[in-house]
């Protein structure tokens, strides 16, 4: 029987090697560094099982500074859980995450939260008590047919030939319809500085429930990621009035067709017309950048999801669960109410 027990300084390297050996991966010691140590929040939560002095286990709490209701507390976001092939089926992850719940609780932890799998999702919700409390609906614009055209039809030349009409008639149906003469200034940042707190503070009680976007969490998330270079852009007049994070990365759709994608990750503004102003300047530049197709978060309720429509953004048959277990029942009513929720791909850690 493995031994159950908190990460101690040290367990760095195994932890990684079981990591990347599980997720074929090639995860670096910066990445963890960065993410579970220097996370300005506090350190981790790491539970491991120990067999024969080899990790073979682990469930984490990723600290995060959050909103609920009128005040500041620290949410715990459950990632990387994962066990070795050998040792799988033998209750060792349920086991390793209730221990997690234990050591985040002792470092005031008031909550999980997680973004799961479909193949995990049932497991949280019938064995370590987790509540769905939404699933995210995920908006595509599709702003290159080529790529989706080479799935059906091998031959590159005749791909080109017939992604040329649907591009047209992607581009009369689906056209944006947001204002291409701005009103506020948008320009590229590289750092998040102190008008971005001031910023959080005009935005946060706008939600219940939402992570704290301050700039000390922006630049390390943001800023200090060690393998992303995300694109920032905000909108200015007298004041700050918003921003948006873009992601573009190379994905492969059905797990071998490759194309390009343009992600908006974070979007922050105080009113609709920045709101307005960042998106289209977001499908501006994904069209530059030539991606196959941007996509996009868009809860109902969420200021931004009618602009994205409006953008030309698709609802697709797609959506990210989103699962929470509050430690004691004080939360129950903020925590399990979706429409509480303001949540972007920013608070994951996949994106």
């Amino acid at each position: 029987m493995a031994l159950i027990r908190e990460y101690k300084p040290g367990d760095e390297a195994k932890i990684l090697k079981l990591f990347n050996d599980i997720f074929k991966m090639d995860r670096s010691m910066e990445h963890w560094l960065w993410k579970f140590r220097d996370n300005p929040f506090n350190t981790s939560t790491i539970a491991l099982a120990e067999e024969a002095d080899e990790i073979i286990g682990q469930c984490t709490l990723l600290p995060s500074a959050m909103k609920i209701g009128e005040d500041n507390i620290t949410g715990g976001q459950s990632i990387d859980a994962m066990i070795h092939k050998d040792y799988r089926r033998q209750g060792y992850y349920e086991k390793l995450s209730l221990y997690s719940y234990e050591l985040g609780e002792k470092k005031s932890i008031k909550f999980r939260y997680s973004f799961p799998s479909p193949s995990t999702l049932e497991g949280i919700l019938k064995k370590l008590g987790g509540t769905l409390v939404c699933k995210i609906p995920v908006y595509v614009k599709v702003i290159n047919a080529n790529g989706f055209v080479a799935i059906f039809i091998k031959n590159k030349t005749l791909a080109k030939l017939f992604s040329q009409p649907i591009n047209t008639l992607l581009r009369i149906i689906k056209k944006s319809k947001l204002k291409t003469d701005y009103k506020y200034k948008i320009n590229e940042v590289n750092d998040f500085d102190k008008g971005f707190n001031e910023l959080w503070l005009s935005f946060k009680d706008r939600f219940k429930n939402l992570t704290v976007r301050d700039s000390q969490y922006l630049n390390w998330r943001i800023c200090s990621h060690p393998d992303i270079n995300y694109r920032v852009f905000k909108a200015t007049d007298e004041k700050l009035m918003g921003y948006i994070v873009l992601k573009l990365e190379e994905k492969r759709v059905r797990g071998k067709y490759p194309m390009k994608v343009g992600t908006i990750v974070d979007l922050i503004a105080l009113n609709s017309t920045a709101t307005e102003e960042l998106i289209s300047k977001a499908v501006e530049f994904f069209q530059e950048n030539k991606v196959d197709y941007g996509a996009a978060w868009g809860l109902e309720h969420m200021q931004q999801t009618p602009i994205l429509k409006k953008a030309g953004f698709i609802k697709t048959k797609g959506s990210i669960p989103f699962a929470v277990k509050g430690f004691d029942n004080s939360l129950d009513e903020l925590l399990y109410n979706k429409s509480n929720w303001y949540l972007m791909p920013i608070e994951t850690d996949t994106y």
